[in-house]
């Protein structure tokens, strides 16, 4: 990790190799620079406002962005910054900073990677549900609640089971345990819609987790039931 002490007037008093590189400089030329310089513009009432707790006796920790002298490159930081005290006297801060712009990026990319596809998985037209080990619906989309007819909060946690006719149960269990073991296919089955109605559909599913979750693809067939009938 980068250590940097600095003193009262937030000019930089020591600095390690790792530090020094971190912002930018030579360990020599570093030592009398302001360090409100090497954080962000953005950032930097951020920054004092902590410090000054510091300086008040309060150890902080805090994410912030820094600015590279050299390269002019912004990385992200979480920085644990405590009081400096020689024989007792209070010369400034001591901080430790670690440099976590790349875990922060990844796990940036992947929440918009995630915000993205439940856009997709609600958006969709086709029911999209998983149904966990048991039997028991795990999450469903907004397709799912128009044509099941339930909401939400009261199909997660239901098993499939409950919802389908007696004579069609057997098969969808068999395919159910067939997704578990890693197979992927389609079959038509029925349900009970909220209300009592019969509806056919048609099912595609897979499994992103063997022997954990089934992932189904629920299609409404009614319509073209009813134009081939």
């Amino acid at each position: 990790d980068a250590v940097v002490v600095t003193g009262i007037d937030r000019r930089v008093l020591a600095v390690n190799e790792t530090g020094a590189a971190l912002l930018g400089w030579s360990v020599g030329d570093i030592v009398g620079q302001a360090i409100a310089d090497a954080v962000t513009p953005a950032e930097r009432a951020h920054v004092a406002s902590r410090e000054d707790k510091v300086l008040a006796g309060d150890p902080q920790r805090y994410e912030t962005k820094i600015v590279n002298h050299r390269t002019g490159e912004e990385r992200d930081v979480a920085v644990s910054s405590g009081p400096f005290r020689v024989e007792g006297d209070l010369i400034g801060t001591v901080a430790t900073l670690r440099d976590i712009t790349d875990p922060k990026r990844a796990a940036d990319t992947l929440a918009r990677s995630e915000a993205r596809y439940r856009h997709l998985v609600e958006s969709a037209s086709d029911a999209i549900v998983t149904v966990d080990a048991n039997g028991r619906f795990t999450t469903v989309n907004h397709a799912a609640e128009i044509i099941s007819g339930y909401k939400r909060q009261e199909l997660v946690g239901q098993g499939f089971a409950a919802r389908r006719p007696d004579d069609v149960l057997p098969v969808a269990r068999g395919h159910f345990q067939q997704t578990l073991a890693g197979e992927t296919g389609l079959f038509e089955s029925q349900f009970y819609r909220n209300g009592g109605e019969v509806r056919t559909v048609s099912i595609t599913y897979s499994t992103p987790q063997k022997d954990e979750e089934v992932l189904c693809l629920v299609r409404d067939d009614a319509d073209q039931k009813m134009l081939q009938e």
